[in-house]
């Protein structure tokens, strides 16, 4: 009898879905540096910007708020959201094992810290530079949090703002989470990255195309490929074999 998990290579090719993520890419990517249409994306950047960074003028609570988010330590706070949107799902009921939640979710974690380390910081940071200033940088008048707060560390300008490695991170999750947990979580956890989006945006650190054309195309074309062809089903096969191996060990261990 077969493994209700395991399904035939040809099945797991969806080339439709494939060829709309290629589709969105060619989209994003083609109206962002045709000149005739970049003009578009920079009016939307900026007229984004200076609406949300307008909201943290004369409101200290709303300042300290967004400072806070965007401090160096919430990234520790996100990780454990993660791992409760992780927990959640391993408890939620849909027929799979505990072990092929679980390694379906080291599934997303992994694959999106090689998509960050080998995309973003490897190639984007070492080898192609992109230089673009963030909005803080040119925006004049804009509202500088890391001016008002010297006392709290924080980033809200860079010059290397494309893409967003943040954004890039918080898409991963949102998009690999939702191939896998049902409607009510997804959607949670889509909400929740739309806030882990915000503290940049809203401080000027990133442009909002930094978020949807960078960290969008990068989060399609990598989990494009990895959800739509059987590459996620063979690495989540595996780590689910790791984990059986993990829980047979520790009973072993235990009875000894």
């Amino acid at each position: 009898m077969k493994n209700p998990t395991e399904k035939t290579t040809k099945s797991l090719w969806n080339w439709k879905a494939l060829l709309l993520c290629h589709l969105a890419i060619a989209f994003l990517l083609g109206t962002f540096l045709w000149p005739v249409t970049s003009e578009y994306w920079d009016i939307l950047d900026r007229s984004f910007f200076s609406f949300i960074n307008s909201s943290l003028e004369g409101n200290k609570t709303w300042q300290i708020f967004w400072a806070f988010a965007n401090h160096r330590n919430a990234d520790w706070v996100e990780d454990v959201c993660f791992l409760l949107f992780f927990i959640a799902y391993v408890r939620s009921v849909n027929g799979l094992s505990k072990e092929r939640k679980i390694a379906q979710m080291l599934f997303c974690t992994l694959f999106s810290a090689l998509v960050i380390f080998s995309i973003n910081h490897m190639i984007f940071r070492e080898l192609i530079s992109v230089y673009r200033s963030s909005p803080s940088i040119v925006v004049e008048g804009s509202i500088r949090i890391s001016k008002i707060f010297r006392w709290i560390s924080i980033k809200d300008s860079s010059y290397k703002c494309f893409p967003s490695d943040h954004a890039t991170t918080a898409l991963l999750f949102a998009v690999s989470y939702s191939f896998f947990a049902n409607r009510k979580l997804a959607i949670i956890a889509c909400l929740y990255t739309v806030f882990l989006c915000m503290p940049r945006l809203i401080l000027g650190a990133h442009w909002l195309s930094d978020v949807i054309v960078g960290g969008g195309s990068i989060t399609i074309l990598f989990l494009g490929w990895a959800l739509c062809t059987p590459l996620h089903h063979r690495i989540t096969n595996y780590c689910e074999r790791m984990v059986r191996f993990c829980y047979f060990w520790r009973r072993k261990t235990s009875t000894v």
